[in-house]
């Protein structure tokens, strides 16, 4: 069976058309891939109102959706840069807090700065590296409306 001009080799994010019209319904493609990861959001979300932050209040995420929406662009939808991503943005994080404890002598304003201000110059740095590419990674139907005709 040839593949189309805009299948890509992500099978839930592009010509999803292709994809119904071989498979019998939308919950064999979409639903697999979902559940786990409902369930690792949900694991992260109790984990940061449990144990990070033992409170329940408003603000208590302190801006880091901003360093996962930079940790998602950074990827490229790419799983191992994910993966390389979450541990240098969590690496910078902690860093941040144990300068706080070894009374290094820099405000704790400056210290709380450090991880946005590093997925700034990160997200910075990868927008000029790739300035005169296209970004070729995103699935094709990323940003479009799809309705199933099955």
């Amino acid at each position: 069976m040839p593949a189309s001009k805009n299948q890509s080799d992500n099978s839930t994010g592009g010509a999803l058309a292709d994809i119904f019209a071989q498979t019998d319904a939308e919950a064999n493609v979409r639903q697999p891939p979902t559940r786990p990861g409902g369930a690792m959001a949900g694991i992260g979300g109790a984990f940061l109102s449990l144990v990070q932050v033992p409170i329940w209040g408003e603000g208590m995420t302190a801006g880091r959706g901003w360093i996962a929406l930079g940790l998602v662009v950074f990827a490229s939808w790419q799983p191992f840069r994910i993966i390389f991503g979450a541990i240098l943005f969590g690496g910078i994080t902690i860093l941040q807090i144990h300068a706080q404890g070894l009374n290094i002598n820099v405000s704790a304003q400056y210290l709380s700065m450090l991880p946005y201000l590093a997925t700034i110059v990160i997200l910075v740095s990868l927008r000029m590296r790739l300035k005169n590419k296209t970004n070729r990674t995103v699935p094709n139907c990323l940003g479009r409306i799809f309705h199933s005709t099955t």
